[in-house]
Protein backbone atom coordinates (compact mmCIF):
# COMPACT_ATOMS: atom_id res chain seq x y z
CA UNK A 1 0.00 0.00 0.00
CA UNK A 2 2.65 2.54 0.92
CA UNK A 3 4.60 1.79 -2.37
CA UNK A 4 1.36 1.92 -4.33
CA UNK A 5 0.93 5.64 -2.69
CA UNK A 6 4.60 6.68 -3.42
CA UNK A 7 4.60 5.90 -6.98
CA UNK A 8 1.01 7.99 -6.94
CA UNK A 9 2.74 11.20 -4.87
CA UNK A 10 5.85 10.32 -7.31
CA UNK A 11 3.64 10.85 -10.29
CA UNK A 12 1.75 13.69 -9.39
CA UNK A 13 4.69 15.40 -8.29
CA UNK A 14 5.91 14.86 -11.77
CA UNK A 15 2.77 15.72 -13.58
CA UNK A 16 2.66 19.63 -11.77
CA UNK A 17 6.21 19.50 -12.43
CA UNK A 18 6.03 19.35 -16.05
CA UNK A 19 2.23 21.85 -15.77
CA UNK A 20 4.69 24.37 -14.50
CA UNK A 21 7.33 24.14 -16.85
CA UNK A 22 5.01 24.00 -19.94
CA UNK A 23 3.08 27.44 -18.39
CA UNK A 24 6.11 29.06 -18.04
CA UNK A 25 7.27 28.71 -21.25
CA UNK A 26 4.12 30.12 -22.68
CA UNK A 27 5.41 33.27 -22.21
CA UNK A 28 8.82 35.16 -23.00
CA UNK A 29 10.63 37.18 -20.61
CA UNK A 30 11.76 40.32 -22.68
CA UNK A 31 9.15 43.74 -21.93
CA UNK A 32 8.00 44.58 -25.73
CA UNK A 33 6.26 47.93 -25.92
CA UNK A 34 2.37 47.76 -26.11
CA UNK A 35 2.42 43.86 -25.31
CA UNK A 36 1.99 43.64 -21.96
CA UNK A 37 3.01 40.35 -20.23
CA UNK A 38 -0.08 38.03 -20.43
CA UNK A 39 -1.31 36.84 -17.20
CA UNK A 40 -4.67 36.30 -15.41
CA UNK A 41 -7.53 38.74 -15.21
CA UNK A 42 -8.53 38.58 -11.78
CA UNK A 43 -5.74 38.78 -8.65
CA UNK A 44 -6.41 35.75 -5.86
CA UNK A 45 -5.98 36.59 -2.61
CA UNK A 46 -2.30 36.39 -0.92
CA UNK A 47 -1.67 32.51 -1.41
CA UNK A 48 -0.35 32.17 2.61
CA UNK A 49 -1.54 34.33 5.93
CA UNK A 50 -0.34 34.19 9.32
CA UNK A 51 -1.42 36.69 12.25
CA UNK A 52 2.19 37.29 13.42
CA UNK A 53 3.18 39.07 10.18
CA UNK A 54 0.95 41.80 11.00
CA UNK A 55 2.69 42.88 14.27
CA UNK A 56 5.59 42.21 13.27
CA UNK A 57 5.22 44.86 10.51
CA UNK A 58 3.94 47.19 12.65
CA UNK A 59 6.77 46.40 15.22
CA UNK A 60 9.26 47.59 12.49
CA UNK A 61 7.07 50.95 11.91
CA UNK A 62 7.28 51.39 15.33
CA UNK A 63 11.05 50.81 15.62
CA UNK A 64 11.47 53.55 12.86
CA UNK A 65 9.30 56.10 14.57
CA UNK A 66 11.20 55.79 17.93
CA UNK A 67 14.82 56.03 15.86
CA UNK A 68 13.09 59.53 14.29
CA UNK A 69 11.65 61.04 17.52
CA UNK A 70 14.33 59.80 20.09
CA UNK A 71 17.62 60.43 17.57
CA UNK A 72 19.53 62.75 15.84
CA UNK A 73 18.24 62.00 12.27
CA UNK A 74 20.43 63.90 9.21
CA UNK A 75 17.79 65.71 7.69
CA UNK A 76 19.45 65.74 4.50
CA UNK A 77 22.81 64.45 3.57
CA UNK A 78 25.56 63.64 0.77
CA UNK A 79 26.73 60.33 1.51
CA UNK A 80 25.08 57.54 -0.05
CA UNK A 81 26.04 55.27 3.15
CA UNK A 82 24.09 57.32 5.90
CA UNK A 83 20.42 57.75 5.77
CA UNK A 84 18.61 60.89 6.12
CA UNK A 85 15.41 61.78 7.70
CA UNK A 86 13.30 61.61 4.57
CA UNK A 87 14.69 57.54 4.16
CA UNK A 88 13.81 56.46 7.72
CA UNK A 89 10.14 58.02 6.62
CA UNK A 90 10.23 56.11 3.59
CA UNK A 91 10.91 52.97 5.04
CA UNK A 92 8.48 53.18 7.94
CA UNK A 93 5.87 53.68 5.38
CA UNK A 94 7.14 50.59 3.78
CA UNK A 95 6.68 48.44 6.53
CA UNK A 96 3.06 50.36 7.27
CA UNK A 97 1.82 49.42 4.14
CA UNK A 98 2.93 45.84 4.33
CA UNK A 99 1.16 45.54 7.52
CA UNK A 100 -2.17 46.58 6.18
CA UNK A 101 -1.60 43.77 3.43
CA UNK A 102 -1.37 41.58 5.78
CA UNK A 103 -4.39 42.40 7.94
CA UNK A 104 -6.80 39.88 7.01
CA UNK A 105 -5.91 36.71 4.83
CA UNK A 106 -8.54 38.12 2.25
CA UNK A 107 -6.48 40.61 1.13
CA UNK A 108 -5.14 40.84 -2.43
CA UNK A 109 -1.86 41.79 -1.59
CA UNK A 110 -2.60 45.57 -2.65
CA UNK A 111 -2.81 48.76 0.05
CA UNK A 112 -3.28 51.99 -1.24
CA UNK A 113 -2.08 55.33 0.33
CA UNK A 114 -3.69 58.30 0.11
CA UNK A 115 -3.07 61.79 0.22
CA UNK A 116 -4.75 65.09 0.68
CA UNK A 117 -4.61 66.59 -2.97
CA UNK A 118 -5.37 70.24 -2.05
CA UNK A 119 -5.22 73.26 1.00
CA UNK A 120 -7.30 73.19 3.97
CA UNK A 121 -10.24 75.00 5.41
CA UNK A 122 -13.38 74.25 2.27
CA UNK A 123 -16.05 72.94 2.60
CA UNK A 124 -15.15 69.60 0.50
CA UNK A 125 -11.59 67.94 0.65
CA UNK A 126 -9.90 66.00 -2.67
CA UNK A 127 -7.48 62.74 -1.88
CA UNK A 128 -5.38 60.81 -4.08
CA UNK A 129 -3.80 58.05 -4.47
CA UNK A 130 0.19 58.16 -4.28
CA UNK A 131 1.76 55.17 -2.68
CA UNK A 132 1.18 51.64 -3.66
CA UNK A 133 1.97 48.40 -2.16
CA UNK A 134 1.34 45.24 -4.54
CA UNK A 135 0.05 44.81 -8.17
CA UNK A 136 -2.19 47.67 -9.19
CA UNK A 137 -2.84 48.28 -12.51
CA UNK A 138 -2.48 51.37 -14.19
CA UNK A 139 -6.17 51.98 -14.42
CA UNK A 140 -7.38 51.03 -10.99
CA UNK A 141 -4.52 54.29 -10.01
CA UNK A 142 -4.79 57.18 -13.14
CA UNK A 143 -7.49 58.67 -14.73
CA UNK A 144 -5.73 59.07 -17.95
CA UNK A 145 -1.96 58.61 -18.35
CA UNK A 146 -1.31 61.86 -16.89
CA UNK A 147 -3.34 62.45 -13.42
CA UNK A 148 -4.30 60.03 -10.48
CA UNK A 149 -7.62 59.16 -10.14
CA UNK A 150 -9.19 62.57 -7.66
CA UNK A 151 -11.86 61.69 -5.28
CA UNK A 152 -13.85 64.28 -3.66
CA UNK A 153 -15.28 64.24 -0.24
CA UNK A 154 -18.08 66.45 1.37
CA UNK A 155 -18.89 66.57 4.83
CA UNK A 156 -22.69 66.48 4.05
CA UNK A 157 -22.84 63.56 1.46
CA UNK A 158 -21.70 60.41 1.45
CA UNK A 159 -18.45 59.55 -0.41
CA UNK A 160 -17.97 57.57 -3.86
CA UNK A 161 -15.02 56.04 -2.51
CA UNK A 162 -14.18 53.48 0.26
CA UNK A 163 -11.15 55.68 0.63
CA UNK A 164 -13.36 58.71 0.90
CA UNK A 165 -15.76 57.90 3.22
CA UNK A 166 -13.90 56.11 5.79
CA UNK A 167 -12.20 59.75 6.10
CA UNK A 168 -15.42 61.96 6.08
CA UNK A 169 -16.64 59.34 8.98
CA UNK A 170 -13.13 59.10 10.46
CA UNK A 171 -13.86 55.29 11.03
CA UNK A 172 -12.99 52.31 9.20
CA UNK A 173 -15.14 51.51 6.50
CA UNK A 174 -15.60 47.40 5.00
CA UNK A 175 -17.73 47.67 1.52
CA UNK A 176 -18.87 45.11 -0.75
CA UNK A 177 -18.68 46.94 -4.40
CA UNK A 178 -21.50 47.26 -7.07
CA UNK A 179 -21.57 48.02 -10.14
CA UNK A 180 -23.53 51.22 -9.41
CA UNK A 181 -20.47 52.37 -7.79
CA UNK A 182 -18.37 55.14 -9.57
CA UNK A 183 -15.19 54.04 -8.83
CA UNK A 184 -15.65 50.27 -8.40
CA UNK A 185 -16.05 49.18 -11.81
CA UNK A 186 -12.28 48.50 -12.36
CA UNK A 187 -11.80 46.63 -9.03
CA UNK A 188 -14.50 44.58 -9.74
CA UNK A 189 -12.92 43.10 -13.25
CA UNK A 190 -10.18 42.56 -10.89
CA UNK A 191 -12.34 40.37 -8.59
CA UNK A 192 -11.95 42.43 -5.65
CA UNK A 193 -15.53 41.93 -3.75
CA UNK A 194 -14.71 44.13 -0.39
CA UNK A 195 -12.47 47.15 -0.08
CA UNK A 196 -11.41 48.24 3.41
CA UNK A 197 -10.83 52.29 4.45
CA UNK A 198 -8.69 53.24 7.06
CA UNK A 199 -8.39 56.78 8.01
CA UNK A 200 -5.79 58.90 9.74
CA UNK A 201 -7.04 59.33 13.71
CA UNK A 202 -7.28 63.11 13.19
CA UNK A 203 -7.83 63.50 16.89
CA UNK A 204 -3.92 62.18 17.90
CA UNK A 205 -2.45 65.20 15.55
CA UNK A 206 -1.41 67.97 17.10
CA UNK A 207 -3.44 71.06 15.87
CA UNK A 208 -5.40 69.17 13.56
CA UNK A 209 -9.69 68.69 13.89
CA UNK A 210 -10.84 66.51 11.68
CA UNK A 211 -10.10 66.11 7.77
CA UNK A 212 -11.08 69.70 7.22
CA UNK A 213 -7.51 70.59 8.72
CA UNK A 214 -5.64 68.32 7.61
CA UNK A 215 -2.54 70.13 5.49
CA UNK A 216 -2.44 69.42 1.83
CA UNK A 217 0.15 66.36 0.69
CA UNK A 218 -0.40 64.71 4.11
CA UNK A 219 -1.79 61.07 4.24
CA UNK A 220 -5.15 60.98 4.67
CA UNK A 221 -5.89 57.22 4.55
CA UNK A 222 -5.31 53.45 3.66
CA UNK A 223 -7.61 51.02 1.16
CA UNK A 224 -7.03 47.37 1.05
CA UNK A 225 -8.70 45.02 -1.74
CA UNK A 226 -10.41 41.85 -0.62
CA UNK A 227 -11.82 39.16 -2.19
CA UNK A 228 -14.06 37.77 0.21
CA UNK A 229 -16.01 34.79 -1.78
CA UNK A 230 -17.37 31.55 -0.04
CA UNK A 231 -16.82 33.28 3.78
CA UNK A 232 -19.38 35.60 3.19
CA UNK A 233 -21.43 34.11 5.40
CA UNK A 234 -19.31 34.86 8.36
CA UNK A 235 -18.67 38.79 7.33
CA UNK A 236 -19.81 40.20 10.27
CA UNK A 237 -16.91 38.11 12.22
CA UNK A 238 -14.33 39.40 9.34
CA UNK A 239 -15.81 43.03 9.57
CA UNK A 240 -15.37 43.08 13.24
CA UNK A 241 -12.20 41.51 13.27
CA UNK A 242 -10.64 43.80 10.41
CA UNK A 243 -12.04 47.06 12.38
CA UNK A 244 -10.09 46.10 15.37
CA UNK A 245 -7.07 46.00 13.54
CA UNK A 246 -7.64 48.76 11.50
CA UNK A 247 -7.13 50.95 15.00
CA UNK A 248 -3.45 49.36 14.68
CA UNK A 249 -3.37 51.40 11.62
CA UNK A 250 -5.41 54.24 12.66
CA UNK A 251 -2.40 55.11 15.34
CA UNK A 252 0.00 54.98 13.47
CA UNK A 253 -0.53 57.18 10.55
CA UNK A 254 -1.85 59.59 12.97
CA UNK A 255 2.23 59.05 14.16
CA UNK A 256 3.56 59.06 11.05
CA UNK A 257 2.04 61.95 10.37
CA UNK A 258 2.75 63.71 13.02
CA UNK A 259 6.75 63.06 12.05
CA UNK A 260 5.55 64.36 8.86
CA UNK A 261 4.03 67.85 9.98
CA UNK A 262 5.14 67.97 13.12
Amino acid sequence: MITILGIVLTAAAFLFAVAIYLDEHRRSPESVPGKPLRARKQQRTIALWTSGRFYKALQQFDLYCDQLEGEEVPEDTTDPTKPSRADHLRFAQAVLLTAAVDIVPFSQGKANLFHFADSPGGESRDIVSHILMGPFPPKQILSGANAFRKMTIKSNKKADSVAGECVRLELPQLEKLTKKDNFSGKEIKLGTTHILGIPVEFERMPGVDGYRDAPENLPAAITIDLRIMWMRLVLPVIRRFAYRRCLYICHRLSRYNALINP
